[in-house]
């Protein structure tokens, strides 16, 4: 009997040093799901969908951002962007992007946005980008600038230049969308290259339907008519208008003066159908294009003819179908105007 309730006593403390083993288990199981879910959490892994706008960053900025390569698109504050060229030109950095306002808000850009950083840091100054032309003389041109106000859905293309540069590992190029405060978008431009411009950015898709040819067009106390446009080796843009109100009208200055510069170049452009802005009032060897400015104001009353005239440093063939001729009135007027060529 003393044998049978020994046995049965030791098959009890088995069972409780199993069960005990059970739960020491348990508890190992439980303390690595814990140690894997800090780990996790730790690491910043989560699972998240691939955002194609943002997809196949090259490398960081010493600052921490992305720095992104040619044809990489980027989207920043309602602006849909990319780098489709960089080239090194007689010691000058030459940097082609394509945009388009993918936002509900009017976009401005402007070479003042943009920076330009060599290896070391330095920072490099902003110019008119060189040109060669057919005779291999080479001039500083204001054409195809990166530079316009963006409607939803409107598109631009265009360089901008830095002088002093050389091609080097670390070359940057930076974008701040809010002037006066730092880049927030960054690309490596230690190379030459080119890319076609992504699809997204190679239509305007207007949100507000442009003006026909010929259309006049109130704003607050004046009112504008594209009148027509012609050929003669320039695009040539004629315009009337018509001041409806008490109080002299004032066309605003350029924000940057350049002897190549049109006084009416920040309130009139021309913008070809794959986003190009023209150069206005240039002057060269080979033929002239001048604007017939009178003057900066309209008085009260008063109706003034303007012929502005529009090229890239060569004799233009054809009015491109599609184009726009774009007209930015002072501020209290209203929005930009946008007429379509035929």
């Amino acid at each position: 009997m003393g044998t049978i309730i020994s046995t049965l006593n030791h098959m009890e403390e088995m069972k409780m040093s199993t069960l005990s083993s059970n739960k020491s288990l348990e508890r190992m199981k439980m303390v690595s799901c814990l140690l894997l879910i800090m780990l996790t959490a730790c690491s910043g892994t989560t699972v998240t969908t691939p955002n194609p706008l943002s997809s196949s960053i090259s490398s960081l900025s010493p600052t921490g951002n992305p720095i992104h390569a040619l044809g990489q698109l980027v989207e920043v504050k309602g602006l849909t962007i990319a780098m489709i060229q960089v080239a090194y030109n007689s010691g000058q950095l030459q940097v082609m992007f394509a945009a388009k306002n993918t936002g509900s808000e009017v976009v401005i850009l402007d070479p003042v946005f943009l920076s330009a950083t060599t290896a070391g840091g330095v920072s490099l100054k902003w110019d008119n980008c060189m040109v060669t032309l057919a005779n291999n003389q080479i001039k500083l041109s204001g054409a195809s600038r990166f530079s316009g106000n963006l409607q939803p859905g409107e598109i631009l293309k265009g360089t901008v230049c830095w002088d002093g540069a050389t091609p080097q590992n670390g070359n940057q190029v930076g974008y701040a969308p809010d002037f006066g405060k730092p880049a927030m978008v960054f690309w490596d431009v230690s190379n030459s290259g080119q890319v076609d411009v992504p699809a997204l950015l190679t239509t305007n898709t207007f949100k507000t339907p442009p003006h026909a040819e010929g259309e006049s067009v109130a704003l607050k106390s004046i009112t504008i008519t594209l009148d027509r446009v012609t050929l003669t080796g320039s695009l040539n843009a004629y315009f009337t208008i018509e001041n409806t109100g008490s109080s002299t009208y004032k066309f605003d200055p350029p924000l940057a003066a350049s002897h190549i510069s049109s006084p009416l170049d920040d309130s009139f452009s021309y913008r070809l159908s794959d986003g190009s802005p023209m150069s206005s009032g240039i002057t060269m060897d080979d033929f002239t294009c001048q604007d017939v400015v009178t003057g900066l104001e309209v008085l009260p009353g008063q109706k003034q003819s303007l012929h502005l005239c529009f090229s890239n440093y060569g004799k233009i063939a054809s009015i491109a179908p599609g184009s726009l001729v774009i007209f930015i009135p002072s501020a209290d007027q209203g929005g930009q105007v946008n007429w379509l060529t035929k």
